[in-house]
Parts: C-alpha cells; sequence; structure tokens
C-alpha cells in the first residue's frame, strides 16, 4: 500500500534481500521508491495513471521484463534495451524514436478497440511482436 511504503522499517527489511520482481496493484501517485530496487528484473505496473516516466530504470541495470498498464508516458528512452521483454497495455506514448536503435526480444502491446496504433509500434525491432485490441 502507499502508506506501507513510507515504512522505513519495511525498506531495512528489504535491504537484506535482492528483490527481483515487482508487482504494483494499486494505484499508486509516487513511484520514486522504485529507485530503492536496483536488482529487479521484473516488474509490473497496472493501474499506472500517475506513472510519470520511466527514470526509475536508469538504477536497475538488470531489469529485462516490464509490463505497465494504463501509464500516459513522453518517451520511452528509458525503456530502450536490447534483449528485453516489453508489455504496454492501454498506455498512451507519445514519442517512440528510443526503440529505433535497439531490438527487443518481445513487445506486447494491448490497446481499447479503435485505437488505430498498430502501425506505429511494428516498425520496433523484436524477436516477437503481438498487438491486440480489446473492449474497454
Amino acid at each position: 500500500s502507499p502508506a506501507e511504503l513510507l515504512d522505513e522499517d519495511l525498506w531495512t527489511g528489504l535491504a537484506r534481500l535482492r528483490v527481483v520482481g515487482c508487482y504494483l496493484f494499486t494505484p499508486l501517485t509516487d513511484y520514486s521508491f522504485l529507485f530503492r530496487l536496483p536488482h529487479l528484473r521484473d516488474l509490473h505496473i497496472y493501474k499506472g495513471f500517475f506513472l510519470p516516466d520511466l527514470t526509475f530504470l536508469r538504477s536497475m541495470p538488470h531489469w529485462c521484463q516490464l509490463h505497465i498498464e494504463d501509464a500516459v508516458l513522453p518517451d520511452l528512452t528509458d525503456l530502450a534495451k536490447n534483449g528485453c521483454c516489453i508489455c504496454l497495455s492501454g498506455c498512451t506514448v507519445k514519442d517512440l524514436s528510443a526503440l529505433e536503435a535497439v531490438r527487443l526480444s518481445e513487445l506486447v502491446i494491448l490497446m481499447p478497440e479503435g485505437s488505430r496504433e498498430k502501425a506505429r509500434w511494428q516498425n520496433v525491432s523484436c524477436g516477437k511482436y503481438t498487438y491486440h485490441e480489446y473492449k474497454p
């Protein structure tokens, strides 16, 4: 919960562990705590309405799987990394140019029906590309 993320005793306990996965099911207004999890490899953010950007990925050199839902992002600059698997569900991304210089292992794009975003994403170099539109 958001309140638990402010608990320093929790963070002291987590500091003794190597946290490699994080699944956020609660909408948050502050994602800065992610900078405190440098060993993350797998991150899932559901209900990411207030996620401002992906700068936290700079502190996670080993991340390889990312799922983000319902975020509005200016760009994917911090996401550009070869060999990773990315799923963006219901996300709006203004600038995709950061992905031009990388090859992803897998890219999954899930958009509300009628989004007509498929052409924007299909030029991203990846091993497997999946695009689906769903009924909201």
